[in-house]
């Protein structure tokens, strides 16, 4: 009579070990913590340490997420188990496996280090871009890029975080150029008050960033004339006040912002508003305003200034208004003539 076969038992297979987030323990610039999430996602750690700084900058949210997840997430002990570390043992003696006090403060340190630099790359960026510099930016991060390709292609892991400052550099400037932000005609508060056609200076009115306040209302235009009367803040408000004898047709564009003419108000990003249709003699006031990022506003009147002091009233998003019986504000003199 035939045996069956002997057969070896089927070994039992180990259950699949949860995957657990651990900071990196050879890929770290910190405390590992980038490193970890990369490994963790399966995605090159260099993706979080850019959003890193882009916390860092706009908001300053990574200032508490790094560190809470330094201290909270334990580090990878080289075998894929978390190291023993206790938050107790933080501030307590060094053993080897975990940080002490002095450590802890060392890299809380050198981390606001490097975010304050990041800062200051970010806001000389954006300057240098506002006053011309362009061309300088772009130079720069171009070549911070093909640095680090260069780097990446000789395999030298440590070229890829250029890829850091680039970003920090590209990004201020970038928004800056979208906006249109040029800082021409300095800084600060300038107030404006012509009395003749002949004091209007023939390139307009020009402030890099602060706020400005044109002030016509001794201005005498002659009926029948058109004045052209250009306007342009890099950053911040400028506010024109007019007679409301004067027929005032208006091309304001912003970057981002506010712009209310006489009643009519728009706020967002990219706007481009126009107020034209004139049938009167009236003398004209053609207005041209240019704003990088800030408010721009028309008025007849000092009290009705929306953007400055008391008399602030800001809309929702894409609001448009015409407060005609609440402010006088309505451009009647294109309309009705000539007036005494």
């Amino acid at each position: 009579m035939t045996e069956p076969p002997l057969t070896s038992p089927t070994a039992p297979v180990p259950p699949r070990r949860p995957k657990r987030l651990l900071r990196s323990r050879d890929d770290h610039l910190l405390g590992g913590v980038c490193g970890g999430l990369g490994q963790y996602f399966g995605v090159d750690p260099i993706i979080f340490r850019a959003v890193t700084v882009v916390l860092a900058v706009v908001g300053g949210l990574a200032f508490i997420a790094y560190p809470i997840l330094w201290i909270f997430v334990p580090r990878d002990d080289g075998t894929g188990n978390p190291e023993p570390l206790p938050i107790w043992r933080l501030f307590g003696k060094g053993d080897g496996a975990s940080p002490s006090a002095g450590r802890v403060l060392a890299v809380i340190g050198g981390v606001l280090g490097a975010l304050v630099l990041a800062g200051v790359l970010f806001v000389v960026s954006g300057w240098v871009t506002a006053v011309g510099g362009g061309v300088i930016i772009a130079s720069v991060v171009v070549a911070l890029g093909l640095l680090a390709v260069g780097g990446a292609v000789a395999g030298r892991r440590a070229a890829r975080w250029l890829v850091l400052p680039a970003l920090v550099i590209a990004l201020p400037s970038g928004v800056v150029a979208a906006a249109g932000v040029k800082f021409e005609g300095g800084y600060g508060e300038r107030d404006y008050r012509p009395t003749s056609v002949a004091a209007l200076p023939a390139d307009g009115y020009k402030i890099g960033a602060g706020t400005m306040w044109i002030d016509l209302r001794d201005l005498r235009l002659a009926p029948g004339t058109t004045t052209r009367l250009p306007v342009h803040v890099g950053m911040g408000e400028a506010t024109v006040l007019v007679p409301a004898t004067v027929c005032v047709q208006a091309r304001a564009k912003s970057g981002a912002g506010v712009v209310n003419v006489l009643g009519h108000q728009q706020d967002g990003v990219d706007l481009d508003y126009r107020l034209s249709g004139a049938t009167s003699a009236s003398p004209r006031l053609d207005i041209e305003s240019d704003v990088g990022m800030g408010a721009f506003e028309v008025v007849h009147d000092p009290s009705e200034a929306r953007f400055g002091g008391s008399h602030r009233s800001f809309g929702p998003p894409g609001f448009h208004r015409d407060d005609g019986d609440r402010f006088p504000l309505t451009n009647r003199a294109c309309t009705q003539g000539p007036r005494g």
